[in-house]
Parts: structure tokens; C-alpha cells; sequence
């Protein structure tokens, strides 16, 4: 069994773990419409099918909410990268639609550094 499948398969045995396909959108170049002047700016998106959603280890920022601690805010995005490679790699700042909630992107990295085949992505709301 491969590493990537013996990850998955014990993310899938967790009870909070959710799976699915996520759209992760970056921002591309601002330009400037000659005749209106109005700025626009483009977006780049990927979609990645399998990917593991988990949620992330409370953090003080999490707060309270009507007595209850929110442990919902932040959850890890584990991004197998399929044989092709991704079109980009996720980098903080960028949007994601996962779940069918948009999160934000905090922090991202490789697994392993000189040849990903995973990345772990933090998200938030």
C-alpha cells in the first residue's frame, strides 16, 4: 500500500473527516479598462476531486459561541496532487469552495518538500 492510500485510509476512519472535491480560486492580474477605467481582476481556478477535510485543532481565536466552543472556523485540507501535477500550488491568501462553504486559505505545505504528493492546507472561515 502506498503512502498516499495509507494516509487517506486513516483520515477516512476519522469522525469528523469530510471528503470531497474542492475548487481553490487565486487571484490573478488587475487591469485597467481603456474606455471606463473601472480596474478588474481575473481569477485562476483549480479543482482537485479528492480531497480530505478535517477539522483543526482549536485555537484561542476560535471563541465561544452561545456557550459552545466553535471548532468549525478552521479545518485542514489534505490536497493529494494527481499524477499531472496541479495548476498551482495553494498558498495562503487564496479562496476555497469546500463543503459547499467558501474558506480561506491560511497556511499551506508540501508533504514531502522536494516532490509533493500531498499538501496540508489550513483553512478558515
Amino acid at each position: 500500500m502506498s503512502l498516499r492510500r495509507a494516509v487517506n485510509a486513516a483520515l477516512a476512519r476519522l469522525p469528523a473527516s469530510v471528503k470531497g472535491p474542492a475548487t481553490f480560486r487565486r487571484r490573478g492580474d488587475e487591469t485597467v479598462d481603456p474606455v471606463t477605467d473601472a480596474p478588474s481582476t481575473s481569477f485562476e481556478e483549480m479543482t482537485v476531486t479528492e480531497v480530505t477535510g478535517v477539522p483543526a485543532r482549536p485555537a484561542p481565536g476560535d471563541g465561544f459561541d452561545a456557550r459552545a466552543l466553535v471548532r468549525e472556523r478552521s479545518r485542514v485540507l489534505l490536497v493529494p496532487v494527481p499524477a499531472a501535477g496541479l495548476a498551482f500550488a495553494p498558498t495562503s491568501g487564496q479562496e476555497v469552495d469546500f463543503g459547499g462553504e467558501t474558506w480561506r486559505v491560511v497556511g499551506a505545505s508540501p508533504f514531502p518538500e522536494m516532490a509533493p504528493i500531498q499538501y496540508r492546507v489550513t483553512v478558515t472561515r
